[in-house]
């Protein structure tokens, strides 16, 4: 699936080349299919309407390294986090509206170039891996709600890879 993605990193930087600092980012994608056809646990099958409204949180602590070129207008950059995956999914099957929520660890690494383009401004291009393993569902409607321990072999990867265009503030 694809979709887009906002986020919000804060750092501090420590030495000259190591920093801290804190990430927050939300990936967002909808899919809607009609005339689906679909097999039920006792073997028998419906054609439906199926919709996804999947939204992805992540926050956590990151580790930054910049090394700037030798007349600083230019910075390669690269960051480690591993923080909490937070999962959510507005579904719909047919007219049944449900709600799908997990959470798990999160791993990211990102590798960034930077220009300049003021004292203070960069302007930066980023890629960057962002992964987790669901292991365990709760779903719920209006009536109840269960959890679900999938098999490992159901296990759910949130593993993506964003492309980041942005503006870094330099003090």
């Amino acid at each position: 699936k694809s979709g887009s993605n906002y986020g919000f990193d804060l750092s501090f930087f420590v030495s000259d080349v190591i920093g801290v600092g804190l990430r927050i980012n939300t990936y967002k994608s909808q899919n809607r299919e009609k005339n689906i056809l679909i097999g039920l646990p006792d073997g028998s099958s419906i054609i439906s309407d199926v919709s996804d409204n999947i939204s992805i949180d992540y926050v956590g602590p990151v580790l930054f390294s910049h090394l700037f070129n030798a007349g600083k207008s230019q910075a390669f950059l690269l960051d480690f986090s591993i923080g909490y995956l937070r999962y959510q999914n507005n579904a719909t099957f047919g007219k049944n509206s449900f709600q799908i929520l997990s959470g798990t660890l999160g791993l990211g690494l990102g590798v960034g170039y930077d220009i300049l383009i003021s004292k203070n401004f960069g302007l930066g291009f980023t890629i960057s891996a962002l992964a987790g393993t669901l292991t365990k569902l709760k779903v719920s409607n209006s009536f109840s709600s269960i959890q679900v321990n999938l098999d490992e072999k159901e296990y759910e990867s949130l593993a993506r890879v964003d492309l980041t265009v942005g503006l870094r503030f330099y003090r």
